[in-house]
């Protein structure tokens, strides 16, 4: 899963607000053909709620063979499993997960997005 904050869908690139919009309207894609625990999911993390994941950066949480794995990025990526930092670091990341959007809110403001951006690129 990932889960963006809400500023992604105002934020322009500059000069580029229609190379943003077909970026949105990707996003709006992978999320409108999404399948129940399969591949990517994509939703939206309130901007005004602050949790802890916050508080840490770039991270995930990767899943395989049932193995939780935690990768940070900083001056280097970071895998961990089993320590305490990850365990925090995937509660944290959980958390989010259940404080986003549904996937038919962040497929709205997805493409709601896009076409802002899109109005932006043509004025």
């Amino acid at each position: 899963m990932t889960v963006d904050n809400e500023t992604v869908l105002a934020q322009g690139r500059g000069d580029r607000p229609a190379i943003v919009a077909d970026q949105l309207r990707h996003l709006a894609q992978h999320v409108s053909r999404e399948c129940e625990g399969q591949g990517l999911t994509i939703r939206i993390l309130p901007a005004e709620q602050v949790l802890f994941i916050h508080t840490v950066g770039a991270s995930a949480e990767v899943i395989l063979h049932d193995h939780r794995m935690t990768v940070a990025f900083g001056l280097s990526p970071t895998y961990e499993t089993g320590s305490g930092a990850a365990r925090i670091i995937g509660a944290g990341l959980r958390e989010a997960a259940d404080a986003a959007w549904s996937r038919e809110a962040t497929l709205r403001a997805l493409v709601s997005a896009a076409e802002d951006m899109e109005r932006r690129a043509a004025s």
